[in-house]
């Protein structure tokens, strides 16, 4: 699986405060260190602040993704994709995680 953790979301945020910078630094943070769950909470405090931006989706997916939450990691891959459709990284991991699914249809 080719892996984009590092996406560079500086330039989306450059103009942002040191408050939203201070989550964002925490997430990548929390992702290098395999902590997951925190990566989460500050992707997603990102978002509830009112930032959008595929590369935010796309990490937020990742780290959903290696919290093995498929459901959600395929949720925000496809507002990645969304927002930028032609993200090969985006689609290869939405691929990824998709193909992981079952569906547990009784016939």
């Amino acid at each position: 699986m080719k892996n984009v953790v590092y996406i560079t979301i500086c330039f989306f945020l450059f103009a942002a405060s040191a408050y939203s910078n201070h989550f964002l630094e925490k997430a990548e943070k929390a992702y290098d260190s395999k902590k997951y769950k925190e990566a989460i909470t500050s992707y997603e405090k990102l978002i509830s602040d009112g930032y959008k931006s595929y590369q935010l989706y796309f990490n937020l997916g990742n780290s959903y993704y290696r919290n093995n939450d498929l459901g959600k990691a395929i949720y925000y891959y496809e507002l990645a994709r969304k927002i930028e459709p032609n993200d090969e990284d985006v689609r290869i991991n939405l691929a990824i995680s998709s193909g992981k699914t079952t569906d547990k249809i009784d016939s």
